[in-house]
Parts: structure tokens; C-alpha cells; sequence
């Protein structure tokens, strides 16, 4: 197996053309109802909140409305694969498994960091002005990208690993499940919190350890935070690695 049958740019590019183009108005609907809701709610919690709005209020609401969509849009990954007939066209395609995957990867993971934020910023731009025409007294305040990077670096990075972590979770699950692949995915990942939330139950209040965990007994405050963030790192390759070979898998089966 030669490099050129794993990867050709040529072939790439017309498989990310062909995406676009059979998914334009999917995508664009998208995005102008993601727009509408965007809009609509941070009206409204202008209005509601026009004269104690501050930077919390603005980075809450970012977060909420970013981080939930890209969850949603990740866990609709490999749309194809919900039907018998989409699965058939997607597998068949002339492209190679990496190549589908990293076009995936690139319309259903990474351009939702770009495309939320964006729109967030034009609809929370809107409706500032239209709630300072309605009510020029209004003491809130513009939003501004600088608002969320308030904390250390590393604090801002554990933030951002998570959500990216989540979001993986989700993508892997659409790849991975055929049917209801986000319900599934939640359902799944639900279980095993459930069972940590038990375990560390009957350590800390049954059988009363109050020890910290013996991974972090080595570590400072800042020291426990990067190995968090590594771990979280690994974790995300771990779960794009997965959902690669679960892609994989289809191809062969």
C-alpha cells in the first residue's frame, strides 16, 4: 500500500467539494437556525438582565450556547451511516477511509469552533444594539472575545480540553453507532460516570478513605492541573483513534 492510496490531496478536495455541495442547504439551514436561536436568547437575557449584566453573564451564556451546538453537530457526525443507502454511497465513495475521516473531522468537530463562536459574536452584537435602542439606560456591557480568557493559561486550556473531550466523545459515537448515535453515546458515557460517582461513593463515605487520589499525591495544585490536561490529551487521540478504526471497520464489514 502505497502513501497515494492512504492520502491524495486531488482526491481529498473533490470529496470536501462534494460534502459542501450535497450538504449546502442542510448546512446553511443550520446555520441560520442556529442564528434565530442565538439571537433570541441572548435578547431576551439582555432584557432581562439589561441593568446587572456583566462579564460572568457573557461568558456563562457564551458557553452554554457554544459548547451544546458543538456537541449536537459532533454527535450527527458520518450522517450517511443512518441509513442503508447513505452508508452504501458513503462507503463506496473513491476515497479512502483517512480521507472521509479527516473531511468528517474537518465539517462536524473543527469548523463548529469557528462557526459557534462567530455567530455569537454577530448575534450578541445585534442584539446589544437593538436592546440599546429600546432601552438607552441599559448598563450592560459589550461583549468581547477578551471576556473568556480572564484566567491563567492552564485554567482556560482545561476548559477548553473538556469541551473538546466531550465533543470527541460525541463525534466517536456518531462513527461508532448507526441509529440514535448521540442518545447512545449519552446513554453509554452516562454508565460509566455513574459507575465512577459510585465508586468514589463507597471509597470517600462507606468505607470512609479520605485520601486524595494516589495519582495526585505526587503532584502540586498546578502540577494535578497538567496532568490533568495530558490526560485529557491522551484521551482525546484515544477516542479519534477509536472512531477512525470504527470507520475503519465499516469499510471492511
Amino acid at each position: 500500500m502505497n502513501a497515494n492510496s492512504i492520502f491524495n490531496l486531488r482526491r481529498f478536495l473533490y470529496l470536501l467539494r462534494w460534502q459542501f455541495a450535497t450538504g449546502k442547504r442542510n448546512n446553511l439551514l443550520s446555520v441560520l437556525m442556529l442564528s434565530v436561536i442565538y439571537f433570541l436568547v441572548i435578547l431576551f437575557s439582555l432584557f432581562s438582565n439589561k441593568y446587572t449584566s456583566n462579564e460572568g453573564f457573557w461568558i456563562t451564556l457564551f458557553f452554554i450556547l457554544t459548547v451544546t451546538p458543538s456537541i449536537l453537530i459532533s454527535g450527527n457526525a458520518f450522517a450517511l451511516f443512518r441509513t442503508k443507502e447513505g452508508k452504501i454511497d458513503y462507503l463506496t465513495a473513491p476515497a479512502s477511509n483517512l480521507e472521509k475521516y479527516i473531511v468528517e473531522f474537518l465539517t462536524k468537530y473543527l469548523a463548529v469552533w469557528i462557526i459557534t463562536p462567530l455567530v455569537f459574536r454577530i448575534t450578541a452584537s445585534s442584539a446589544f444594539y437593538i436592546l440599546k435602542w429600546i432601552s438607552p439606560d441599559a448598563t450592560v456591557k459589550f461583549f468581547r472575545f477578551d471576556f473568556l480568557f480572564h484566567s491563567t493559561v492552564i485554567e482556560s486550556l482545561l476548559f477548553i480540553f473538556f469541551v473538546a473531550f466531550a465533543q470527541s466523545l460525541a463525534f466517536a459515537g456518531a462513527a461508532a453507532f448507526g441509529k440514535q448515535p448521540l442518545i447512545k453515546t449519552i446513554a453509554f458515557v452516562g454508565t460509566i460516570i455513574s459507575m465512577i460517582i459510585c465508586y468514589l461513593y463507597v471509597i470517600y463515605e462507606v468505607l470512609k478513605l479520605n485520601r486524595d487520589p494516589f495519582f495526585l499525591k505526587y503532584f502540586d495544585h498546578n502540577e494535578s492541573k497538567v496532568f490533568v490536561l495530558s490526560l485529557l490529551s491522551f484521551s482525546i487521540l484515544c477516542v479519534f483513534s477509536f472512531a477512525f478504526f470504527k470507520l475503519k471497520e465499516k469499510q471492511i464489514s
